[in-house]
């Protein structure tokens, strides 16, 4: 990597080696070709798992994009998150697979992107790729060193629905709308999952069993996922892409 290139990137925040340090060589995306198949040309919904949405009643809508992408999910949505599901983004760490397990039938025939890096946890992840697989999923568990080059540009280890959405935006997709991701508040954590979800996370996955269904920085990992590096660099992708749409919650914290 230049001189040049290191001293564009930002400042590195997170509790994670920075992959300067040990990566030699970043890669470049490789495009997966069922995936480009199914978002070419096409208008994308790009759903995470906020409350707001049930406030903003988006789930019509939701559906009537061409390809609908859930970031986060794992398990089949309440009507206010929309009734489809097209493509998965999840990071299935050793949490997060027996709750997939447990709703298995979600994920039949989907596509599953894992946009989180696998690093030591590879057998793991391609065990349980192997089984969704043969259960009629398509899987690209995308390369660590794309992963890591994601990171650095953008100055932490991201949140996995982000990594996802910067993924998607390599393919020649004609737009994606963005819902149901807030940053976790924009940095201010307290309730950042709809009732539906954040029952999976306490029961299932076992991670944020809070009163009033809040998540405090230290249960959602602030010290590895720095907030505020992702927001500046989505205004910045903002300014560059015109094909992020946007919905009520973003417009009015981004526009």
């Amino acid at each position: 990597m230049g001189e040049l290139e290191k001293k564009i990137n930002p400042e590195w925040k997170s509790a994670a080696p920075d992959p300067d340090t040990f990566i030699k060589e970043y890669k470049e995306y490789t495009k997966h070709p069922a995936l480009n198949s199914m978002l070419k040309g096409k208008r994308i919904a790009f759903v995470g798992p906020s409350p707001h949405l049930k406030e903003e009643n988006c789930g019509e809508l939701i559906d009537s994009y061409d390809i609908v992408v859930r970031a986060g999910w794992l398990k089949e949505p309440t009507q206010e998150y929309g009734k489809r599901t097209d493509v998965i983004i999840h990071s299935f760490n050793q949490f997060e697979i027996p709750a997939a397990l447990k709703h298995k039938d979600f994920f039949k025939n989907k596509f599953v992107l894992c946009s989180m890096v696998s690093h030591d946890f590879i057998e793991q992840h391609e065990a349980f790729f192997d089984y969704i697989r043969s259960r009629g999923c398509t899987v690209q568990n995308v390369d660590d060193n794309y992963l890591y080059k994601v990171f650095r540009e953008v100055g932490t280890t991201c949140n996995v629905g982000f990594s996802g959405l910067i993924t998607l935006l390599n393919y020649d997709l004609k737009e994606i709308f963005v819902t149901g991701i807030t940053f976790y508040n924009m940095g201010n954590y307290g309730k950042v999952y709809g009732s539906d979800y954040y029952s999976v996370v306490t029961d299932d996955v076992k991670l944020y069993p809070n009163e009033n269904e809040s998540t405090t920085p230290e249960q959602a990992r602030s010290d590895l996922h720095d907030q505020l590096s992702q927001i500046n660099h989505f205004r910045k992708m903002l300014k560059e892409d015109p094909r992020i749409k946007l919905d009520g919650y973003l417009k009015k914290h981004f526009n």
